[in-house]
């Protein structure tokens, strides 16, 4: 049996807090999309229960859905509530045309785009930039 290792943000937490790492994960995907080195094939393969009823219908359904959640994602800036305060920035895929993130919105499809690109680029650099440890199952 092989040993499974689970990557998390600390010593005892398992699992990746994506706040800490998303301005990181945007410039990542936006550098590859601009060099071109990534895009939607044409043969891509789409499994989504909600439209079964046809794979052209899933695979159109769920392409609408990834496109939209790749406009709704923005950085956001958050300004200091005290004069001595700094500026905070931050990126949501959860953000309504007026600018203001709805907790009800949906952005796990880019999530886990960006979270993907990112981690298989820190994998084959041989990095994984602190925080990040290994945890040994139990």
């Amino acid at each position: 049996m092989r040993a499974v290792y689970v990557i998390g943000d600390g010593k005892s937490v398992a699992g990746v807090r994506t706040g800490n790492r998303k301005m990181l994960y945007l410039e990542h995907i936006l550098s590859q999309f601009s060099d071109g080195s990534l895009r939607i094939s044409d043969a891509v393969v789409v499994q989504n229960p909600a439209h079964a009823d046809t794979e052209r219908t899933a695979r159109e359904a769920t392409l609408a859905e990834f496109e939209k959640q790749l406009r709704q994602f923005k950085r956001i800036t958050y300004m200091p509530r005290l004069a001595t305060g700094k500026a905070h920035t931050t990126v949501s895929g959860k953000v309504d045309e007026a600018g203001v993130v709805q907790s009800g919105r949906r952005d796990d499809m880019v999530m886990a785009l960006l979270m993907c690109s990112y981690w298989q680029l820190q994998y084959s650099l041989g990095n994984t930039p602190a925080p990040i440890t290994l945890h040994r199952p139990y």
